[in-house]
């Protein structure tokens, strides 16, 4: 009798896993909000966005649009992405992604979610390096419920050498990898990648914990140069650098535009505030030292843009 039960409990403990339905990507109103850091070069804040359907080879495939911002360090260049990267479909009955990149004309497997513990995984689109010739393999499989409130199955993949202390990459039914939707696998060193989270219809699904990063679109910042040589609007900043206040002109003769924001260096808005007159002081004697971007708009459009830094 005892062995029965045993039986029946370990049947139920296992239903979430090996039981559940296959959840598949979303196909349309989706955005997966991405972050990607490197040491040496470069952070960079983006999405990819869901835009729509086309039909290649006779299937459908939905489009994909990146935009965000990038960040060079060495020469504190800010400059933005807006471009279409290409299309994925999906194979529900057999539980595999596929990637056509922009400008090809034939698609790569991106994800295949019918593997057992101990697979060895095919070869995916991004996986373009391993170290110490590291064969990436199924270590584990689980389920996790997510913020739609259903469970979802993931696969945690061996990326790096034993010796090494990674960060954890998992494959997630109906999501994709923890290090972003498009990264593939790689082995985290100097770099970061990270998903930050996934949306469908405004509704979060997917959510990185204790990342300390906003759900929400990453704006999509021009090189400052190119952009302060086009402004629609005259405003002077000063003293800038700056460490106390901030002190935000508008020419006298013209009319006042709506808001202004300051922007970190990951696209975080640290201030918004409207203008109600030609001279605006902001304390900035709490921002933590650093480069920031003052962005002025009106009637919900950018009219100019300015680089702030902050010293202490």
């Amino acid at each position: 009798m005892k062995k029965y039960v045993l039986i029946l409990i370990l049947t139920v403990l296992s239903l979430p896993v090996f039981s559940q339905e296959y959840q598949p990507f979303p196909t349309q109103n989706a955005m997966w909000r991405e972050y990607e850091y490197h040491i040496m070069s470069h952070w960079s804040h983006y999405q990819y966005v869901i835009t729509g359907d086309t039909v290649m080879n006779d299937l459908t495939y939905h489009k994909l649009q990146k935009s965000g911002s990038y960040y060079e360090w060495f020469n504190s260049s800010i400059s933005g992405i807006n471009e279409y990267v290409g299309a994925f479909r999906e194979d529900i009955e057999n539980k595999k992604v596929y990637f056509m990149q922009a400008g090809k004309v034939k698609d790569t497997l991106l994800y295949d979610f019918d593997l057992n513990i101990g697979d060895t995984l095919p070869p995916l689109y991004g996986y373009a390096y391993n170290y110490d010739n590291i064969v990436p393999i199924v270590l584990d499989i689980d389920s996790v419920l997510l913020s739609d409130g259903v469970y979802h199955k993931r696969f945690l993949i061996k990326n790096c050498p034993q010796m090494w202390i990674p960060l954890s990459i998992y494959f997630i039914e109906g999501v994709g990898s923890s290090f972003g939707l498009l990264t593939g696998i790689t082995c985290p060193f100097e770099n970061r990648f990270e998903l930050v989270c996934l949306t469908v219809d405004s509704q979060s699904v997917y959510i990185l914990e204790n990342s300390g990063k906003p759900c929400a679109l990453a704006p999509i910042i021009e090189s400052i140069d190119r952009i302060e040589q086009r402004e629609e609007i005259n405003f002077k900043v000063f003293p800038n650098p700056a460490s106390g206040f901030v002190c935000i002109d508008f020419d006298k003769q013209k009319p006042l535009p709506d808001y202004i924001e300051i922007a970190n260096m990951i696209g975080e808005i640290t201030l918004r505030e409207m203008v109600r007159t030609h001279s605006v002081d902001i304390n900035v004697s709490n921002f933590p030292p650093g480069t920031y971007v003052i962005r002025i708009s009106k009637n919900g459009r950018t009219i100019g843009y300015k680089k702030l830094v902050i010293s202490k």
